[in-house]
Parts: C-alpha cells; sequence; structure tokens
C-alpha cells in the first residue's frame, strides 16, 4: 500500500514551554502521525512531544543545531485510536521562538516504523543530507528544512519531492519546510 498524506497543519509558538496544535479533523487509529519542531533560544531543543490520545512519540536521531541557539527535530508516533488529537511539544523552558508542524498519513507499516534517518547542516540555499536508499519501494521519505540564517531564504522541494508544509518562525526572515 502506497503512503497517503491525509492532513498536516501548523503551529507558530514562542515566549512559552509548550507550543500546542490539534489535527484539523480526526486521525484514524494506526496512520502514521509526524511532527517537526523548529526553536530558536537558550531553551531549545524540545525535550519531547505528547498528545490527547497518549500515544507514544519517538524522537528520529538527534536535534540538529547550527550552534546559535536554532534546532529542528522530527517525531513520529503511531495512531492508538481514530479520534479528536492535540499535539503538545514541550521545551525545557520558555523557548524564544518556536514552530511546530504535523502531519498525517496512511500506508504506512504499524511496527518498525523507521527504516533510516540521517541529517547534515550547511549554509547554502539548497540544503542537503547523504543520501539514504529505503529498504523497500513505496517508502515515505520525509524531510525538514530550517533558514535560521533570518535571510528569509524561500524553501523549495528537492528533485521528485514535494513541500508538504511551509511556516514562518519567530519572523518572515526565518522559515521551516517539510518535504
Amino acid at each position: 500500500m502506497a503512503f497517503a498524506k491525509i492532513q498536516s497543519t501548523k503551529e507558530l509558538g514562542g515566549g512559552a514551554a509548550t507550543t500546542v496544535k490539534a489535527y484539523a479533523s480526526d486521525v484514524t487509529a494506526n496512520n502514521l502521525l509526524l511532527c517537526t519542531s523548529s526553536s530558536s533560544g537558550p531553551d531549545s531543543p524540545a525535550s519531547g512531544v505528547t498528545d490527547s490520545q497518549g500515544n507514544t512519540w519517538t524522537q528520529v536521531g538527534t536535534a540538529v543545531t547550527d550552534g546559535g541557539g536554532n534546532a529542528a527535530q522530527l517525531f513520529y508516533a503511531i495512531a492508538g485510536s481514530t479520534g479528536a488529537n492535540t499535539v503538545t511539544v514541550t521545551y525545557p523552558g520558555a523557548a524564544v521562538g518556536s514552530t511546530i508542524t504535523i502531519h498525517e498519513y496512511s500506508g504506512n507499516a504499524t511496527a518498525s516504523v523507521l527504516d533510516q534517518n540521517n541529517t547534515g547542516t550547511g549554509s547554502s540555499t539548497t540544503p542537503a543530507a547523504s543520501s539514504i536508499t529505503p529498504a523497500a519501494n513505496n517508502y515515505l521519505v520525509f524531510s525538514v528544512e530550517v533558514d535560521s540564517a533570518g535571510d528569509g531564504t524561500t524553501i523549495t522541494a528537492g528533485t521528485n519531492f514535494t513541500i508538504q508544509e511551509t511556516a514562518l518562525i519567530i519572523s518572515t526572515n526565518q522559515r521551516i519546510g517539510t518535504e
């Protein structure tokens, strides 16, 4: 079964120890839930993700930081039931600025969900990490990019990818994108 995007949304937070966002419609049991967090300030990165359904959220790899207090993270969970769901991202203190995006996909496995992950940092207008080769066809490849330079760079999709969501972080000059 191929992956299908069901829904996604975003929330711009800031100055608080949590950023909270509800899915626009009910999530479906056994679907893949994803949450990205981009935070800036002395209290980043995020310390964890919870939701109103009590699902178990797992961080993919470690937070990617730029050394200037900016961090990007990706978390996932499998929806344990069908119904309304609100996601809360918690920071160790009052993060200066934060943005979260939440996504729901169908067509996923319900065990051994994560095949591979990779990270990279850089200062180009075309961010990239080392390549990965999924173990099988029809895998979802999900990427998080953050422009923390404050130069207003537009985030565009890589070849054969589609931008799922973009959001401002703190100001009109910092952006997070997922593809």
